[in-house]
């Protein structure tokens, strides 16, 4: 990645901030009502472009470092989400993505049981909450019956 940002760097349509806008309106790199949506709006065609550079510069900077991997994947996982979206190649996307959550192995398994743990917690009072309603309809009936 980085040296593909390195050459993106030297390129005079990538440093000028339209690189963006000529390759989405590649007909092969076009999702048909999607992609003008970013190629039509100047402020978006000039920070993605930016940001593409960025990103691809420094992933590997982020990557080595322990603390900054959750940033990157998540920044990665935000990158590829958005050719997909918008220049339609979605299973190269998805590949990536897959490739990402390597990154965040510890840090997803941390999310998930914090999840699993939540639902159980919820499902519990959900269920603690409907025997007390059962218990009250209970005992109002057995009131009215006397």
């Amino acid at each position: 990645m980085t040296v593909s940002g390195l050459y993106k760097v030297q390129g005079r349509m990538w440093q000028d901030g339209t690189a963006l806008f000529y390759v989405l309106r590649v007909p092969e790199f076009t999702f048909p009502g999607v992609s003008h949506l970013v190629y039509d709006n100047d402020f978006l065609v000039v920070a993605g472009t930016y940001i593409t550079v960025f990103f691809l510069v420094y992933f590997p900077l982020g990557v080595l470092v322990p603390a900054l991997r959750p940033w990157a994947a998540t920044m990665s996982i935000s990158f590829h989400i958005a050719i997909a979206l918008f220049m339609g190649l979605t299973g190269f996307a998805l590949t990536m993505i897959a490739c990402d959550l390597v990154f965040l192995d510890k840090e997803l398994g941390r999310a998930v049981s914090t999840v699993s743990d939540l639902a159980v917690r919820l499902s519990r009072r959900a269920r603690h909450r409907q025997e007390r309603k059962d218990h009250a309809l209970e005992g109002a009936l057995t009131e009215e019956s006397a």
